[in-house]
C-alpha cells in the first residue's frame, strides 16, 4: 500500500467516524401514547439493518422530514434490546446462577421467554432478519441449558414444539 492510498484510507475512516458522531439521530416514540418513551437512534444504523426503517427514512414520508418514528404497539423493553444489539452490545448477556427448577428462576425464565418471543416478533415486523436470528440463537441456547424447555403450560410451548420439529426434521 502506498503512502497516498494509506492516507486516503485513514481519511475515509476519520470521515466516517466524524459523520457518525455528527449524524442527527431519529427519535423513536415506543409504546402507547400515554406511556411512550423516546429513544434516539442513528439513522444510518436503522437504515442499514432494517428495510422497514430504511423505507420510512429514505422516502418522502413524514418520518424522514420530522426525524420522528412512532411505534405505539411495541414494547420499550424490546426496543431497548434492539438498540443494544444495533450498537454492538449483547442484549442477552444474562445468566441465571440458580438451577432451572427453582420456582423464582422458572418465573424469570417464563418472562424471559416472553421477551424473546416479543423481540423476535419485533424483528420480523421491521424485517431485520439478523436480529431475529440472534434472538432465536439465544432462545435455543437458553432452552438447551434448562430442563423446563418443554413445559406444556408455558405460553411459548408452541415455539418449542416448532423448534423441536425443525431440529428433528432437518
Amino acid at each position: 500500500m502506498t503512502d497516498q492510498s494509506a492516507d486516503q484510507t485513514v481519511a475515509k475512516s476519520a470521515s466516517a467516524a466524524t459523520s457518525f458522531t455528527q449524524e442527527i439521530c431519529n427519535t423513536v416514540h415506543v409504546g402507547p401514547k400515554a406511556s411512550s418513551k423516546d429513544r434516539f437512534v442513528h439513522t444510518s444504523l436503522l437504515q442499514q439493518h432494517s428495510p422497514f426503517f430504511k423505507a420510512a427514512l429514505d422516502r418522502n414520508w413524514n418520518e424522514r422530514k420530522e426525524k420522528l418514528i412512532n411505534m405505539p404497539k411495541d414494547q420499550i423493553e424490546v426496543f431497548d434490546l434492539y438498540c443494544a444489539w444495533l450498537y454492538g452490545r449483547d442484549p442477552f448477556a444474562v445468566s441465571h446462577p440458580f438451577p432451572c427448577n427453582c420456582p423464582k428462576v422458572r418465573e424469570e425464565l417464563t418472562t424471559y421467554n416472553h421477551l424473546l418471543r416479543n423481540a423476535w416478533q419485533f424483528g420480523d415486523k421491521i424485517l431485520d432478519h439478523d436480529f431475529c436470528d440472534m434472538v432465536i440463537d439465544n432462545f435455543i441456547s437458553h432452552a438447551i441449558s434448562c430442563t423446563i424447555w418443554f413445559n406444556p403450560t408455558s405460553s411459548t410451548y408452541t415455539v418449542h414444539v416448532l423448534l423441536a420439529f425443525l431440529f428433528v426434521s432437518y
